[in-house]
């Protein structure tokens, strides 16, 4: 690993590997088998010259027997397993236990292991001169994905809906304030604390929301606890470089939550997030999988993220599929860093085998084309990464302050993955449709979802992610445009905030509705009056299949396809047609001024559709660049390929990523830096790719001593002086462009060029 050029090591501990009989402690030097020697583990990393990054767990997943939980935690206390509405344990066949976190067993169990293990990590902080630099708790916690399945999978044990008030009542009380408050709410006349239930049965109208949505947030809050009691122990141990947590119940969107609650209990912990294009099956990457790549990184440093720590991926694929191509992970890698993400942490970077006894999901095998195979040899994609790191390095100081430039935002909204959660098969099932296909969260990449990211992304057009819940009308107005989920409810407070946005001037892009009720499924007309007065809305035909493709045409002549429902609409005069359906000829979208602002609505779902070619990249361009008046900051000529840019003082990076394993030349044009300044446009020439693959090119980067690289078609990897080296993938003939005050000349050398800038010579 540190040949290949990472400088840390991430390792779990696991604890039922550790401790395997519970009335002895645990073996963390060695004492029952040599591969239970921690203490030596870290010395070796130490030796190595890497930094540590320390995953205790309790439940670190891993592909490991129970996730590290140990069997005889439950065979002593059976009731610190959740249960489902049926009062069994929830998922008994599932390869990960839920755990009740607030059990009494649970809780001084787990303490006692985290105080034991991080003893080890105590005696190896970079504080005091070792390797630690990171503790990260409980990995991915989440009942281990029972949160994401619907209402009824967790947990109904006793110690938190029984008594009274129950645990879950008390709760539900502080939140509404009064029993009176929750009985008006739900439509239910509980005349004491002890009737407080949780549901027991699907949703079966949109007045339940209000009701799964609160059981639904109850579950997160007794996650948010056990995170809290896990932070303070290992702090309590001596722990004082960061504490992180990976990717909190494993949704894009309601991570939120877990951020608002370490604000209000002031826990500074560190959150990262993580990224992968396939687990546990082929490694296929189609071009959709750009747009759950982006998603992902956006709806993490744009929506939960808020401050707390650097943008880290601490699980970025190397590992955990079938057949990786190291034309894939260049483009996972390349994007990841054109997304403005800081560090990476590759999962998993070395192959192995699980001992007998704690195999799971993968078998004795642990390996599945890691970059350093189990044997010590190096797979093509550790190639990829030892070109990243070179390429970073070279960077240098630019790339690390780089941001992404980005031409739009969507709007993103918490809630609207909570109502898909609990009532996506049911009255819900139009806010599960609308953020799969439209605005996905990118499902850790892995989606494969042709949404409106993936139509983004693949038309060059780089979006950020803004949360709708937090977000004040005077930054929504900051931002060039916003795109707004548009389903027949949305809350209240929202509505306001939006409203409020366009009369300070904001675009508003909703579709495929713009909603009537709020998120209590009372009506609320605040956005409808902004956005439709003097318009007649026809809703689509109930009758109308979701796998409808509609033929839309555009004023320009375009044409596009428009999976699922429509609406149509008749317009006053002073609405700009977008769209017509082409049967009927009737407006199926618009913009509008209205306030200070402006808005579009467009009547159906748009997203990546495979068989449409140009037209829907060229309407959705428009709609995003206000018919041309803001260009895209980066554009290729060749539409296959997705360019992005990352921008700082001191130069900017263009990320150029081809998806389609097919030869690509294309011209690129980005925006130049100039100081402070960006300047448009800068057009570079010859860009060749041979299949799928990635590149993050320098533009407009100060070399020092007068010098600027303004462009090159081959990655910078190291800068030594006067020695530029770049990497000139195939056969392909490349371009650089150096000015200043000095001239160079080009020494080709195998697949490594080389220019060495030379005294006065031009």
């Amino acid at each position: 690993m540190r040949d290949i050029g990472l400088t840390a090591t991430s390792i779990y501990i696991p604890w039922n590997w550790h401790q395997p009989d519970p009335d002895a402690p645990p073996d963390l030097d060695g004492r029952t088998s040599p591969e239970r020697d921690l203490r030596a583990a870290m010395d070796e990393i130490a030796t190595a010259g890497l930094d540590c990054i320390f995953r205790p767990g309790p439940f670190i997943t891993a592909e490991w027997r129970n996730g590290a939980i140990p069997d005889w935690l439950w065979e002593r206390e059976p009731g610190v397993l959740a249960l489902d509405v049926t009062g069994g344990v929830s998922a008994p066949d599932h390869p990960y236990p839920a755990i009740t976190h607030a059990h009494p067993a649970y809780r001084s169990a787990e303490a006692a292991w985290l105080e034991a293990s991080c003893a080890i990590a105590v005696e190896h902080l970079a504080s005091r001169g070792g390797s630690v630099i990171d503790v990260q708790l409980d990995d991915e916690p989440s009942y281990w994905q029972r949160i994401a399945s619907g209402s009824l999978a967790v947990d109904y044990n006793p110690l938190l809906i029984a008594g009274e008030p129950s645990r879950f009542g008390a709760w539900l009380l502080e939140r509404h304030g009064s029993l009176d408050a929750i009985n008006e709410t739900y439509g239910v006349a509980w005349s004491g604390a002890s009737d407080i239930d949780p549901p027991r049965s699907e949703m079966t109208s949109a007045a339940d929301l209000a009701r799964h949505a609160d059981w639904f947030d109850f579950k997160l809050h007794e996650v948010n606890l056990d995170m809290e009691h896990q932070y303070r122990t290992v702090v309590d141990v001596g722990i004082d470089v960061p504490v992180s947590m990976l990717f909190p119940y494993l949704l894009a969107l309601d991570a939120v939550r877990f951020i608002d609650f370490i604000e209000e209990r002031g826990l500074p912990i560190h959150l990262t997030n993580e990224v992968y294009l396939s687990l546990f099956g082929p490694n296929s990457c189609d071009e959709r999988k750009l747009g759950d790549i982006v998603a992902s990184h956006e709806t993490y440093t744009g929506v939960w993220l808020r401050g707390h720590g650097p943008a880290i991926s601490m699980e970025l694929q190397g590992a955990n599929s079938t057949n990786i191509t190291p034309g894939a992970m260049e483009l996972l890698y390349a994007m990841t860093v054109a997304r403005g993400i800081k560090g990476i942490n590759i999962y998993m970077m070395v192959g192995g085998e699980n001992p007998p006894g704690f195999e799971n999901v993968t078998g004795r095998g642990y390996d599945i084309g890691a970059p350093i195979a189990a044997d010590g040899s190096e797979r093509p994609h550790a190639g990829v990464l030892r070109k990243l790191v070179k390429v970073i390095e070279a960077g240098g100081r630019a790339l690390l302050d780089a941001e992404p430039l980005r031409d739009t935002w969507i709007g993103c909204l918490a809630t609207l993955e909570r109502a898909a959660i609990v009532g996506g098969a049911g009255p819900m099932a139009a806010a599960a449709e609308l953020l799969t296909t439209t605005f996905s969260g990118g499902d850790m990449g892995m989606s494969n979802a042709s949404s409106l990211p993936a139509l983004m992304v693949n038309s060059s057009v780089s979006f950020g992610a803004v949360d709708l819940e937090r977000a004040t009308p005077e930054e929504l107005a900051a931002l060039p445009q916003v795109w707004i989920p548009g389903l027949p409810h949305l809350d209240r407070d929202v509505q306001e905030t939006l409203v409020a946005a366009l009369a300070l001037g904001a675009h508003l892009v909703i579709l495929p509705e713009v909603p009537r009720r709020d998120e209590h499924g009372a009506a609320c007309d605040l956005l409808w009056e902004a956005c439709m007065g003097g318009v007649e809305a026809t809703p689509p035909d109930p009758r109308a299949s979701p796998e409808a493709m509609h033929m839309l045409t555009t004023p320009q002549g375009e044409s596009i396809v428009a999976p699922g429902r429509r609406w149509s609409f008749a317009l006053p005069p002073d609405a700009h047609v977008l769209a017509h359906d082409m049967k009927s000829g009737l407006p199926v979208a618009f913009m509008r001024s209205t306030g200070g602002g402006r808005v579009s609505v467009l009547g159906f779902h748009l997203q990546f559709v495979p068989n449409e070619q140009n037209d829907q990249k060229d309407f959705l361009e428009r709609i995003v660049t206000d018919d041309g008046e803001r260009p895209l900051a980066t554009r290729a000529t060749d539409r296959r390929i997705a360019a992005m840019q990352l921008h700082s003082s001191s130069g900017s990076f263009v990320c150029l990523a081809n998806p389609v394993e097919l030869p690509v030349t294309t011209r690129v044009r980005c925006t130049a830096p100039s100081g402070d300044a960006l300047t448009f446009p800068q057009v570079i020439d010859g860009i060749t790719f041979e299949g799928t693959g990635a590149r993050l090119l320098p533009v407009g980067l100060d070399l020092g001593g007068g010098l600027t690289l303004e462009y090159s078609t081959w990655e910078l990897l190291e800068v030594d002086g006067r020695t530029l080296t770049f990497a000139s993938p195939g056969s392909a003939p490349g371009e650089i462009r150096i000015t200043g005050k000095d001239a160079f000349v080009l020494d080709p050398d195998g697949d490594v060029s080389r220019i060495t800038i030379e005294g006065e010579r031009r």
